[in-house]
């Protein structure tokens, strides 16, 4: 944190700006996914597997959420939610067992709420939009009305209403279809909440889908898309992905891994390195592949990883290890930070938003520029100030505290 907010913070107290609160409510924006600033909303974070794999669903805890945010330093965690899956005994998807299922997303969601970082509702199925099973799209939107009524205000909350199509990219007017009766469903309980629909192809086929998008009626919509870094036959992915951001629209990687899309083989750095930074170019959010302790390259986490997180060194995996070091690297901490009582420079002010207009006065003739900042040091805004200026006036979109700070010269 740089010195000049660490001396100013004292004068509120002891601080913690949460992702959330940082960032703020999230809406779609000339094709990006952006914070309540108008900027990329850059949030990077880790999905969870399968919620019904018994190497997976024990981690469904809001120990291992606080420890993603605190340790790995998280802004977002992805809950997948098996649906038309049944693979045994306690195993068992949505349509066989809902109330569990429902359950243990809604304990991941009630504790990314309380942390204060997003969290991503996501609807683990490959065949919701199969005609000739109607019940997975009748579930999905009893499931959603559920999840936005419960949840709708709260700015934490992405639904995710179809994880991978299984579908050609032929087959995306029946995927619109579903997509587009549970973004209805949603849309009529919470107005505005991110929404991301799955696209053909396992979430590849993003030029198809955008080639006929979903209905201009439904704000702050993002597509899928989902790569697999070390699988050289993604590679051919990206120019699909660039052709939906040329035409505009947002894109969400909502899952992606560092293996191949098997889970398995080796990892291949140049190209982990190579759609990482075209993520980072693209200004996309992400989520990855996975908090697990499966036998495979993709999985976070060795078997000795406690379900109540702590987890050491030696409980993550060759993936694990990336995960955490590059979430480190990319999200700021945001922990409460204690700080000693100093004299207040007179250049720093804070300012409290009310979804308006804010104004700040000053002297004449001894300052170039203002500052906005966010209470985690993020650049809001710059303004620039004329020789003649005593005042200026910002507008934010967002309901919370702000830094402002005068350049002098």
């Amino acid at each position: 944190m740089k010195n000049w907010l660490a001396s100013f913070l004292c004068l509120v107290g002891i601080l913690s700006a949460t992702p959330v609160g940082d960032i703020g409510a999230l809406s779609v924006q000339s094709g990006k996914v952006v914070g309540a600033s108008g900027l990329p909303a850059n949030l990077h974070g880790m999905s969870y597997f399968w919620n019904i794999a018994p190497e997976a669903r024990d981690y469904f805890n809001a120990n291992v959420v606080n420890w993603l945010a605190d340790d790995w330093y998280c802004n977002l965690v992805r809950a997948p939610m098996a649906v038309e899956d049944n693979w045994g005994t306690g195993q068992e998807g949505y349509e066989y067992q809902p109330v569990r299922n429902s359950n243990m997303v809604k304990t991941v969601v009630d504790a990314a709420i309380a942390k204060g970082i997003y969290v991503i509702i996501d609807w683990h199925s490959h065949w919701s939009a199969d005609q000739s099973q109607p019940q997975r799209q009748t579930k999905a939107i009893a499931f959603f009305q559920e999840m936005a009524t419960l949840y709708g205000n709260k700015s934490n909350v992405i639904y995710e209403v179809y994880n991978e199509p299984g579908f050609d990219a032929s087959q995306w007017p029946k995927i619109k279809s579903y997509n587009e009766a549970v973004v209805a469903a949603i849309r009529a309980i919470d107005p505005d909440n991110l929404i991301i629909v799955g696209t053909p192809h396992f979430s590849s086929a993003v030029d198809a889908a955008t080639a006929s998008p979903i209905s201009s009626a439904y704000i702050n919509i993002a597509y899928s898309f989902h790569m697999y870094a070390s699988d050289p036959t993604h590679d051919g992915y990206r120019a699909l992905a660039n052709t939906a951001l040329g035409r505009g629209y947002a894109l969400f990687v909502s899952e992606w891994g560092v293996s191949l899309s098997s889970g398995g083989g080796d990892l291949d750095q140049t190209r982990i390195a190579g759609w990482l930074q075209w993520m980072k170019d693209n200004g996309i959010s992400w989520a990855a592949w996975s908090i697990s302790n499966k036998s495979e390259s993709s999985s976070s986490l060795n078997t000795s990883a406690s379900t109540a997180g702590n987890w050491s060194a030696g409980d993550l995996s060759s993936a694990g290890t990336w995960y955490r070091n590059t979430l480190r690297t990319l999200n700021p901490s945001w922990s409460p930070t204690q700080v000693q009582p100093m004299k207040p420079r007179n250049t720093l002010t804070i300012l409290h938003t009310n979804s308006g207009t804010v104004s700040l006065q000053f002297a004449m003739g001894k300052y170039r520029a203002v500052r906005f900042y966010s209470l985690q040091g993020r650049l809001l805004s710059e303004i620039a100030i004329g020789r003649t200026q005593s005042e200026v006036q910002w507008t934010s979109q967002t309901n919370r505290l702000i830094l402002a700070k005068l350049i002098e010269g």
